[in-house]
């Protein structure tokens, strides 16, 4: 499991006008099971949520989704886990916000937040549906990481800055949620703020 994030809400910076009590330390090492599961077509669509099943490789890579709107192939899984052809496996890697934009190997990159939104839907000022209920979105990731937070390529500036840290930040997404935040990049104290990363390319 990853180290215990303590993340309070004087130090959660908002980009647009969203919920604090939604927190941003919602992350798991593994997606949950999908319990409701009972179909034999080796999707994870089961009963519970959005169908996944839905082949959206295109021109992407195995392990990569293609998202025909922006012409993008984005990652399937966090960094650190593995795509078995339905799902991601393994245990994420979580870095903080200095670090991220060098976990994307070879052409890959972090994502922007315009990028996000492109697979997200009724995006407004204040956020967007969640990506179990963006058709683009839901088709493309599992429920597990439907619920995971990620470090954008996106460098963000809040008045007034964080009590800890340098007044630059870091945004972070909530697909969950679907909503955005800046967190501070690095820190004084003790604690790092620590999210995963998607990566996407440019589709061949």
């Amino acid at each position: 499991m990853f180290r215990t994030l303590v993340i309070l809400t004087s130090i959660v910076f908002c980009v647009a006008a969203c919920d604090p009590a939604l927190g941003v330390a919602k992350m798991w090492n593994d997606p949950p099971p999908d319990a409701g599961d009972t179909d034999d077509d080796g999707g994870t669509d089961g009963d519970t949520d959005t169908d996944t099943d839905t082949d959206v490789s295109g021109p992407c890579d195995d392990d990569e989704a293609y998202d025909d709107g922006a012409d993008l192939c984005w990652t399937r899984c966090p960094i650190g886990m593995s795509w078995d052809g339905a799902a991601c496996t393994g245990s994420a890697s979580s870095t903080i916000g200095a670090d991220a934009p060098g976990e994307c190997n070879g052409n890959r990159r972090l994502p922007t937040l315009d990028e996000y939104k492109g697979i997200l839907d009724s995006c407004n000022s204040s956020g967007c549906d969640s990506c179990s209920s963006s058709d683009a979105c839901s088709s493309m990731f599992t429920s597990g990481i439907q619920s995971m937070d990620f470090w954008m390529d996106e460098e963000c500036t809040v008045d007034p800055p964080p009590p800890i840290g340098p007044d630059d930040g870091r945004l972070v997404i909530s697909l969950d949620g679907a909503v955005w935040m800046c967190i501070p990049l690095n820190d004084v104290g003790t604690t790092s703020y620590e999210f995963l990363n998607l990566c996407v390319k440019d589709a061949p």
